[in-house]
Order: structure tokens, then sequence, then C-alpha cells
């Protein structure tokens, strides 16, 4: 029948990367509308690994069901967040907030002027 370990939690992008570590590296994030993403947007934090698959056996049911669509992995975000510290961007919500869409957008970092340009 049911998995009763929980596989998965209901956040926001902004709580998900106030509280980054206390995330598996390996679950992923899924949302609605993830070309827009803010603090509030509301995100699923799903164990990809222990999830019941949908209709595709890849995409976790509970996704499917909630109409959501893939963003970023905890590790994708754990990443930028490494990248940004190296670049000088510790604990500025904003830059992380704009550096993982453009991750998203781009699959690549955002380049330092641009950063400033946004914080």
């Amino acid at each position: 029948m049911g998995n009763a370990q929980m596989t998965y939690i209901v956040t926001t992008l902004g709580e998900i990367l106030s509280q980054l570590n206390q995330h598996s590296w390996k679950s992923w994030v899924f949302t609605s509308d993830p070309q827009n993403m803010n603090s509030k947007s509301r995100c699923f934090v799903i164990d990809t690994e222990l999830a019941e698959l949908g209709k595709d056996d890849f995409t976790p049911l509970i996704a499917e069901q909630e109409g959501l669509e893939e963003f970023l992995s905890i590790h994708d975000i754990l990443s930028v967040r490494k990248y940004l510290k190296n670049i000088g961007f510790v604990g500025n919500s904003t830059a992380e907030l704009f550096a993982v869409q453009y991750y998203f957008d781009r699959d690549a970092y955002p380049i330092e002027a641009d950063v400033l340009g946004r914080c």
C-alpha cells in the first residue's frame, strides 16, 4: 500500500533557503511555476528515491497529482550557495533567490556583476 515514511514536505522557497542544511542533498524541489520563483513560492521538497512514481514511472506521484514541475535538486541549490559564498555573497537572500532562478533558467551560475546588479 503506502509508504509510512514521509517522502515530501510542503514549504516555500524562502524556507528551503533558510533551512537548506535540513534537507537531504538527494531531494528535489517541485513547484507549480518554476519560471517565476520568489521567496513565497509554494514548493514540495520530495525524496524522489522513496516517493511513489506517477504514470510516467519517473515523476513522483504527489508532484503529478499537484500539477507540479521539477525545479532544482537540493544539491543544485547547495552548489549555487557555495558559488555565491566563493564570490563574496554570504547570507544574502536576494542574491540567493536571483542566483537560484538564474541557475534554473540557464543551467549556469550568474557572473558577479549580475548578482551585484540585483542586490
